[in-house]
């Protein structure tokens, strides 16, 4: 019998024997080997291996998400890096009309839209403005215990107690804001007179940091005033922001309280938490 091979590209004719031809066929009757053992246990692998892969990526995803808040990158939505971890509990983004539009009248004369549905924080001075700011800045000092404390920076800490003394930033920018209000006139002394200017320069730098941090995108529109003849900026147009209710909420059942022991102690107040030196 004849065997043929094919090597490269030409064929080769090698003549086999009867013995040769025997072991030939003998071979080619041999059963195959049984592989159903080995791909039951390659799939047994396969699934162990599949297991462990898959618990580590659940245990992953959930120190990530303590880490982080969520299971994604920070964001506005949930918080950042660089705000207390404890605080994401009270973040809710809402869509809100900015207010306070300034516009001519028929006759030409500027004019400032107000909103009578809410609190006046600008106009003549009132003990109603007085009550609307100290309301928004009312939580500005906080104490934080326990597990609220994880990821706070270095900050001072109530002596025999666990009360660490923090504040949002959110209530000291609007503090900043309410210092401009408080310092007029100036004070005749010489000595709360430098210290409201450079109370006054603090605040006003800081705000425009804030302003300069959150970047708002919001598109800003104007319109053609026939009145005046003239394009008119309209300010009053829908912002994503967070929640104010929330955070405040969340800041006003921590606001920072003194024990009667501490109140003999006479600790130093910190210049923020007051409007006045």
């Amino acid at each position: 019998m004849t065997f043929f091979s094919q090597r490269r590209s030409s064929l080769t004719y090698q003549l086999l024997d009867e013995k040769n031809e025997d072991e030939a066929i003998s071979h080619a009757r041999e059963p195959l080997p049984n592989r159903t053992h080995s791909f039951r246990s390659g799939y047994a692998l396969l699934a162990v291996l599949s297991c462990i892969l898959g618990g580590t990526t659940v245990i992953l995803s959930v120190l990530l998400y303590r880490q982080q808040g969520i299971t994604g990158k920070y964001s506005y939505e949930h918080g950042f890096a660089t705000e207390i971890p404890a605080a994401r509990s009270a973040i809710e983004t809402v869509h809100i009309d900015f207010s306070g539009e300034l516009l001519p009248d028929d006759e030409g004369r500027w004019m400032r839209k107000i909103d009578p549905t809410g609190p006046q924080y600008v106009g003549p001075p009132s003990d109603a403005i007085d009550h609307a700011w100290k309301g928004l800045v009312a939580p500005i000092n906080i104490d934080l215990e326990g597990e609220e404390t994880e990821g706070l920076p270095p900050t001072y800490i109530w002596p025999d107690s666990d009360r660490h003394y923090t504040g949002l930033t959110v209530h000291h920018s609007i503090h900043c804001l309410a210092i401009y209000r408080e310092y007029y006139p100036f004070p005749d002394d010489p000595v709360k007179r430098q210290f409201t200017w450079i109370h006054l320069d603090h605040c006003l730098d800081f705000i425009r940091q804030v302003v300069q941090c959150h970047g708002d995108l919001t598109p800003m529109t104007w319109y053609w005033s026939e009145a005046i003849n003239r394009t008119v900026l309209k300010p009053e147009r829908a912002h994503t922001c967070r929640n104010w209710n929330k955070i405040q909420g969340w800041a006003m059942e921590r606001v920072h309280k003194l024990t009667e022991e501490e109140k003999q102690r006479k600790p130093v107040e910190p210049t923020h938490g007051s409007w006045s030196p």
